[in-house]
């Protein structure tokens, strides 16, 4: 049960990322597969974040901020911003960023846990 509420919100989150931006439909599996990485991997780096998932600095980027608060530009446009992870400066070292899921984006994936 709790994988058919997952897929079903997963459909939402990808009809969401189709309709709003300018991201071609085959790509937002690898949109949700990075939103996935960082659940698993909360905290993760940048770095880390793009080898893991063999994405470009500028499509890791991009990805990103359409997962993150900064959105994507659609047509000239501010587009969607989902608001499920953030960025934040490693306070180790301040040249790494780091990216979380935020409240949201936890909640969003709680309800998968059961």
């Amino acid at each position: 049960m709790a994988i058919d509420l997952f897929l079903m919100k997963a459909g939402r989150l990808i009809r969401k990322v189709i309709d709003e931006t300018d991201i071609p439909p085959e790509t937002t599996l690898k949109v949700l597969e990075t939103l996935i990485y960082i659940a698993v991997n909360d905290g993760c780096s940048q770095v880390e974040l793009r080898k893991a998932l063999n994405l470009t600095q500028a499509t890791m980027s991009r990805f990103v901020a359409l997962l993150g608060q900064a959105g994507i530009k659609h047509q000239g446009k501010r587009g969607v911003a989902l608001g499920l992870v953030q960025k934040t400066i490693d306070p180790e070292d301040q040249r790494r960023t780091l990216i979380s899921l935020t409240p949201k984006g936890h909640e969003f994936f709680m309800e998968f846990r059961g």
